[in-house]
């Protein structure tokens, strides 16, 4: 299948963190992506994931509203999300119909889907404020498999390198930081 991803608007520098994990993946495994705006980044790993020829289940968690930062950067920039909903999400990922599931909720909401130790691999890429990344990754955390994977975009806001670190206090586990965007947590407990 080839990658339309470029096509969809909004932004997405991550294409690297999304091979790696459907390379590392085993049949059967578990993606989610918390914030997939208007599915760019979605896309992406849908292709890669139907590429591979791998069972792999993919979780697009965005309540496809404007709420947070989004609701203040809308009046700021009404053009840029416009077209921001389901049903434009949907018709925007048409070729990779079947490859994902949009849940349409926050973060906070959607964490209770999943069970303990069910998710490989989790990108954090929502709600950018300090608590709600510190909150995605203390939810999650349980629901990480040993050997799963947490990353995360943005990673160039001090806000966001200190949510990450605290988030791990009391824990074994260590936050690294990769080319001063992403961060990267490796289940290892």
């Amino acid at each position: 299948m080839e990658h339309f991803y470029e096509n969809i608007p909004g932004w997405f520098s991550y294409d690297y963190l999304y091979k790696d994990a459907v390379e590392r993946a085993e049949d059967n495994a578990l993606f989610v992506e918390i914030g997939s705006f208007k599915g760019r980044s979605s896309a992406y790993m849908c292709v890669e994931i139907a590429n591979s020829g791998k069972k792999i289940q993919f979780d697009c968690v965005d309540p496809q509203k404007l709420l947070g930062h989004y609701a203040q950067s809308a009046e700021e920039q009404p053009d840029v999300f416009e077209g921001y909903n389901s049903e434009s999400f949907h018709r925007r990922l048409e070729p990779a119909k079947g490859l994902y599931r949009l849940v349409e909720k926050t973060s906070v909401d959607a964490v209770s889907e999943y069970k303990d130790r069910s998710i490989d691999f989790l990108m954090i890429d929502g709600d950018h404020s300090y608590e709600a990344v510190k909150n995605d990754i203390v939810n999650f955390l349980p629901k990480m498999k040993v050997g799963g994977v947490i990353v995360g975009d943005d990673a160039f806001v001090p806000e966001i390198q200190q949510a990450a670190k605290d988030a791990l206090a009391g824990t074994e586990l260590e936050v690294n930081f990769i080319h001063g965007i992403h961060f990267w947590i490796e289940i290892t407990e």
